[in-house]
């Protein structure tokens, strides 16, 4: 027989009296203690939870962490005969009918009509969990987060330390790409302001396809004109296709410059960057032995590792 959830009582809004709930700063606010429940079937898994709890729990204000293993046990501590009252409910449960028994019985508790509940879980059961009780997530708001696997205590940190007081509260992690990405934007920015729009054309020395596509991404959102090469020898060719100065920049992004990076580099840099000067110099002539003759040119070549 199909397991049907409780359904949850109807609220209507008209009933509520109170004032205008503003969620940024009910976030913000921390209750004068701390009462968690974590429900989860693993030893293991309880003990991780609780520890990750316990090191972005803001200093200074009481707090209590019931672990249980069973579902039924948190039934009865959330709607027994004897309920207790818990700030926030953590599930970690493999099936989402049970998530969604417990969903229900909050909802429907006076006593937890402030709790919080924490859900760990991934995208399909997730899913399934909004889609089994569509209503009762709605219902529940704010009051119900759901927190992606793996877990680690900045993910916490979001929910009881939002004004990162702890170091574990913060994701290094984050913050070291949320960095790179605000470097990257000033670059560009400044990228755009100094070269951006303004006729300037860049030749890309790049073997991989994709490189390529991200590179012209970037240096095309700049406003830069890009042509491409894939390897030094048609880098050389285009670059004696056109008159002098028709090239601002050559990008050099190549593989096969390692091991033998010097000596490819002052190679490529003597056959084009040495090749013609701004000026007017002819283009290079090859002897009659096949060697290449170059003359100054003031070509800016920026060579650069892949990472």
């Amino acid at each position: 027989m199909a397991y049907t959830p409780p359904q949850p009582r109807p609220r209507n809004p008209a009933d509520y009296h109170g004032p205008a709930i503003d969620s940024e700063l009910g976030r913000a606010v921390s209750p004068p203690m701390f009462s968690i429940l974590i429900v989860s079937e693993q030893y293991y898994s309880r003990v991780a939870i609780a520890h990750h709890i316990k090191v972005t729990l803001p200093k200074g204000i009481p707090n209590q962490i019931t672990p249980v293993s069973k579902f039924s046990e948190c039934k009865d501590l959330i709607g027994g005969e004897d309920p207790v009252v818990f700030t926030h409910v953590v599930i970690n449960l493999p099936e989402h009918l049970e998530i969604i028994e417990l969903l229900t019985m909050l909802l429907n508790s006076s006593i937890h009509s402030q709790t919080t509940t924490l859900v760990l879980t991934n995208p399909t059961q997730r899913t399934a969990t909004m889609q089994g009780a569509a209503d009762v997530c709605d219902h529940l708001g704010l009051r119900l987060q759901f927190i992606y696997k793996p877990i680690k205590p900045s993910r916490f940190g979001v929910i009881f330390d939002p004004a990162n007081e702890r170091d574990a509260s913060m994701d290094r992690n984050r913050d070291s790409a949320q960095q790179v990405v605000e470097s990257q934007k000033r670059v560009f920015s400044q990228m755009e302001k100094d070269v951006g729009n303004k006729g300037y054309r860049v030749l890309l020395v790049e073997d991989n396809r994709v490189n390529q596509k991200v590179l012209l991404r970037f240096l095309a959102r700049v406003g830069l004109e890009v042509e491409t090469a894939s390897d030094g020898e048609e880098c050389v060719e285009k670059v004696f296709q056109h008159e002098p100065g028709h090239y601002g920049l050559i990008l050099v992004r190549l593989p096969s410059f390692v091991p033998f990076w010097p000596t490819k580099l002052i190679f490529l840099a003597s056959a084009i960057s040495t090749c013609r000067e701004k000026t007017g110099s002819r283009p290079p002539r090859k002897s009659a032995a096949g060697s290449m003759n170059t003359r100054s040119q003031g070509y800016p070549l920026w060579p650069f590792q892949r990472t």
